[in-house]
């Protein structure tokens, strides 16, 4: 392997990061909540700082389309391939499911295409307002918004739909315990 740079390095071992993580959506799902809980710690710690917040949102918005692209799939196959109309439905369900996706898709999207990565990324396209009930996440473009305990609440919707779904198991009860 002599003559690869450390990016080559770098990139062989995100990509594979990414074919484990992709294959397991207890993985993809960890780490969305992972994502959320990092953002709970940075609006705590740094509350003023909306630029790293933004940041921590679309990190959020990421994952969760990477959730739903691989159930998306893994419910496709499931299905045998055959109706494509169990594809509407799938995204019928998770929409009411997990209603923050449609703000999450909009945002992975823009995020997808690098336009930030280029210092294109402007501010007003992920917006962070305070509104009459607190903080509310929004995406202008689209006219979408969302309010910030809601979005917050992304990974909890998310595992209730994977379990509806079959796709993880439900949590183990322990004796005693509720």
């Amino acid at each position: 392997m002599a003559g690869r740079t450390f990016i080559d390095r770098l990139g062989s071992l995100l990509r594979l990061r990414r074919r484990v993580l992709d294959d397991d959506p207890m993985r993809i799902w960890a780490k969305l909540a992972w994502d959320v809980e990092m953002f709970g710690d940075l609006g705590m710690l740094y509350p003023d700082e909306r630029a790293r917040l933004r940041c921590s949102a679309v990190q959020i918005c990421v994952t969760a389309w990477r959730l739903r692209v691989w159930t998306e799939q893994e419910l496709a196959r499931r299905s045998g391939w055959k109706n494509r109309l169990s594809g509407d439905d799938v995204q019928k369900r998770l929409t009411i499911a997990v209603p923050q996706q449609i703000l999450c898709d909009a945002v992975a999207d823009v995020a997808r295409r690098a336009y930030w990565r280029d210092g294109i990324w402007p501010d007003d396209l992920l917006r962070m307002e305070w509104g009459s009930g607190g903080w509310i996440l929004s995406y202008p473009p689209l006219g979408i918004s969302v309010p910030m305990l809601a979005f917050l609440r992304i990974e909890q919707s998310w595992r209730a739909f994977l379990e509806s779904e079959g796709l993880v198991p439900a949590p183990r009860k322990v004796a005693g315990h509720r």
